[in-house]
């Protein structure tokens, strides 16, 4: 199969065009003084601790997406990490957070805040239990997870009388 002359051109223009794009995005986040970090969440049946295939993955901050797959997981790069700049002041943080949400039809939605991230590296979890939808069930499961042991370790320290 051979693609028409006057397409080779535009198509060139085209991959140019990307990689520019590419490169652009990646000299901003070089640049902007933002850390990113990165996932890779499972998502299970609650009960049967089965995999769910087809969860959605959503990370509102970001408006970052994913899709499990057959083994209930999904990779997710280049997420925004937030860090509480009060927390900041009073003691370091290296790690940041986002919020991760996950749906799927016939499960209760699930949210989990402040999750742990840490810049440039890739973090093996969380693994989410979604419950089935029931009569009388809440409108979402809501998880917080805590600040790092260390750090709150550190921080407890640093405050004791």
């Amino acid at each position: 199969m051979h693609m028409d002359r006057r397409k080779r051109p535009l198509l060139s223009y085209m991959l140019v065009l990307a990689g520019i794009i590419l490169l652009a995005l990646m000299l901003y986040a070089a640049f902007s003084g933002r850390e990113y970090g990165h996932v890779d969440v499972s998502v299970v049946d609650a009960y049967t601790l089965e995999p769910l295939e087809g969860a959605t993955l959503v990370f509102p901050y970001s408006g970052t997406k994913a899709v499990t797959d057959k083994s209930g997981r999904a990779q997710v790069f280049g997420l925004p990490i937030m860090k509480h700049q009060e927390q900041n002041k009073i003691l370091h943080q290296p790690f940041g957070e986002c919020t991760l949400l996950v749906y799927r039809e016939g499960y209760i939605p699930y949210a989990l805040f402040y999750m742990k991230l840490q810049p440039g590296h890739i973090r093996s979890g969380p693994t989410v239990y979604l419950f089935p939808q029931y009569d009388g069930a809440p409108p979402v499961i809501t998880i917080v997870e805590s600040p790092a042991n260390d750090w709150a370790e550190e921080l407890i320290e640093k405050y004791r009388p």
